[in-house]
């Protein structure tokens, strides 16, 4: 048996959001809240179809790496980052989904250095996710070199053309009617995802029922006034805009047969 980490399920005031939201900790063997023992701390960020709860056997894992010494004590945290009414906000600020970046950034680190015995320095703050969870500890961890001097990004969308490619025989075939191809967020979750990073990077809000601009028009054909807006979140965008004394240590992967078509993506990135 491993050692036990606890863990706890609460929720804080988002100010960024004007809500209550989640969030699960970890919380390793031989935490004491009135200790002298302060830890680093990971802020994990779930995918698409996930939220605060997910990715379970990581506490396993964790207690694993403590036990065996091959990690230090750590304390993990896990926001929720879903966003009605679509699948997940990408921890992007979005007048439609609401300021989800700012909610990750400001308000989750500093309930957690209000509350819990982590270290408040960049050096000890870690930023990991997987999937859109992934893209959200990237593009935060490039934006922010400030917060986080470490970042991991687990089988994420980080090269937004390649993405394009890559996703759009997934997302035709929930449209076999098409063309014309009338989008809907319900017709499968190629879809679903579309809607949500339209809802993040190109939220309209006197465009109803839906409320976003699509980079898509019903033959399928890009619209580049819409695609101009997503390549401005495009993780490239980001690395590029990096200090070059920024300090800021990188690691991605993912699977070579990713069912999302990261794949390619991940290598696009590490490249550019």
């Amino acid at each position: 048996s491993y050692a036990q980490g606890t863990v706890i399920e609460t929720s804080f005031y988002s100010a960024a959001l004007g809500s209550d939201r989640l969030v699960q900790i970890y919380l390793p063997e031989g935490y004491d809240p009135v200790g002298s023992i302060d830890y680093p701390v990971i802020y994990f960020l779930h995918g698409a179809l996930d939220d605060h709860t997910g990715y379970p056997f990581i506490i396993d894992i964790l207690d694993s790496l403590i036990e065996n010494q091959i990690i230090e004590s750590v304390i993990v945290v896990k926001p929720d980052g879903r966003s009605a009414p679509y699948l997940v906000s990408w921890y992007t600020n979005s007048i439609l989904n609401g300021a989800f970046e700012d909610y990750i950034i400001n308000d989750l680190v500093d309930f957690v250095e209000a509350n819990y015995r982590v270290i408040p320095t960049r050096e000890k703050r870690y930023l990991m996710g997987h999937s859109a969870g992934a893209y959200g500890s990237m593009t935060l961890g490039l934006k922010r070199p400030d917060i986080s001097a470490r970042l991991a990004a687990h089988s994420g969308t980080l090269e937004y053309n390649v993405m394009l490619v890559a996703a759009f025989p997934y997302l035709l075939a929930e449209y076999p009617a098409g063309p014309p191809y009338y989008w809907n967020p319900a017709a499968g979750f190629f879809s679903g995802v579309f809607f949500s990073l339209g809802a993040a990077f190109s939220p309209n809000l006197t465009n109803p029922p839906y409320f976003v601009d699509l980079p898509l028009d019903t033959p399928a054909n890009i619209i580049d006034s819409v695609w101009d807006k997503w390549l401005l979140h495009n993780p490239p965008t980001y690395a590029a805009m990096l200090p070059p004394n920024s300090d800021l240590a990188i690691y991605f992967d993912c699977g070579t047969m990713d069912e999302m078509g990261c794949y390619p993506q991940n290598t696009a990135f590490a490249a550019s």
